[in-house]
């Protein structure tokens, strides 16, 4: 924590808007890091002025070829809001999560992953993302949540990307008007 803490501070001084750690392990290994995990964050995000955003993984959709909600996902949730983070970014659409789900996310903001990164996953519409956004703004309120990927998108082609990005930046334009 104290070496990223280091890389974290570089980076920064460099004026970034956003830092965001992946932290997977939480929710592979929950149990065997609920004792020190928010500890060993708050240490990498110490000093950090920036804002902070933590991403729990699922695995990469393209190892992963059928990714379910798990039990154990939204107690990783739980654990990460303790943490001093900002945000937590979670993987939603692909492993079909529910808006309860973000009841566990505290007073974090949301980044909502609306965007299914299996290769074989067709592109959202933009009333897909949404749906599933305005499902979402139900728990956690219109200034809390944000929209993003499941995970990265480096298994898709360069005009899948883009199709999923321009949708999802369509559907956020159209949130924006709503809840303004």
């Amino acid at each position: 924590a104290d070496a990223l803490n280091q890389e974290l501070r570089a980076l920064d001084a460099l004026g970034i808007d956003l830092i965001q750690l992946d932290e997977p392990e939480v929710h592979f290994r929950h149990s065997q890091l609920e004792g020190f995990a928010v500890e060993a964050i708050d240490r990498a995000f110490a000093g950090i002025k920036a804002r902070k955003a933590l991403h729990v993984c699922y695995g990469y959709s393209k190892n992963i070829a059928e990714k379910r909600a798990t039990p154990v996902y939204p107690a990783a949730i739980k654990l990460l809001s303790q943490t001093t983070a900002d945000a937590i970014s979670l993987e939603y659409a692909q492993p079909q999560q529910t808006p309860d789900l973000l009841e566990n996310a505290g007073d974090k903001t949301v980044i909502l992953g609306v965007l299914n990164l299996d290769t074989e996953a067709p592109v959202e519409t933009v009333q897909q993302i949404v749906d599933m956004a305005s499902a979402a703004v139900e728990v956690v309120g219109p200034d809390r949540l944000e929209l993003g990927s499941d995970c990265g998108m480096w298994f898709l082609s360069r005009d899948v990307c883009f199709d999923k990005i321009s949708a999802m930046s369509q559907a956020a334009e159209l949130l924006r008007r709503t809840y303004a």
